[in-house]
């Protein structure tokens, strides 16, 4: 169902009906959620696994909202500046994954941010710098270097704590014998 709604050149094109393929997209993104969260207790490691699956998902969604409604024009032809803003969501997306990660200490999380961060840097540098004429590139550029500054800016605000807990946990362990 989900490939004949949202084919994965639906990040490109967009798509025929949105509407279905929006239900189509958030019923196997919540039903991955839904098992992620029910067998998390049951069987971890493949819990963890379709919780990512989930979270692809729901970011898949966005893709495709964002490629169809600002990506199209009236005609259906695709149009660059939806991918600059897709470029700008994944980013967004991938940040705040990382920042919800270091606030909540899940390092899934983190490591899925990363991994989205990691995409949309690719994207920028292979797609983007090829593919979208003066303005949406250097729209494209733009964006994800503020936002790579302001999860630089996050990271430093969250890590001096995680480096506070582990020298109190020296101080009050056993003493260290230094070579």
């Amino acid at each position: 169902m989900l490939v004949v709604e949202a084919p994965p050149i639906a990040i490109a094109e967009g798509v025929e009906d949105l509407g279905s393929a929006l239900v189509a997209i958030a019923c196997c993104a919540g039903a991955a959620f839904a098992c992620w969260f029910y067998g998390r207790e049951i069987e971890p490691k493949t819990a963890t696994v379709v919780g990512y699956l989930s979270a692809a998902g729901f970011v898949y969604l966005g893709s495709v909202a964002i490629i169809d409604v600002i990506g199209d024009n009236a005609s259906g032809e695709a149009r660059e500046i939806g991918q600059s803003w897709l470029s700008a969501f994944w980013t967004a997306t991938g940040l705040g994954a990382v920042v919800w990660g270091m606030v909540r200490r899940s390092p899934q999380a983190r490591l899925g941010g990363l991994a989205l961060l990691a995409v949309a840097i690719v994207k920028v540098w292979t797609y983007d710098l090829s593919e979208l004429e003066e303005l949406a590139r250097a729209l494209s550029f733009v964006i994800l270097g503020l936002l790579l500054l302001a999860g630089a800016f996050a990271y430093q605000r969250f890590k001096p704590e995680e480096e506070e807990e582990s020298v109190e946990e020296v101080e009050e362990g056993e003493p260290q014998l230094f070579l």
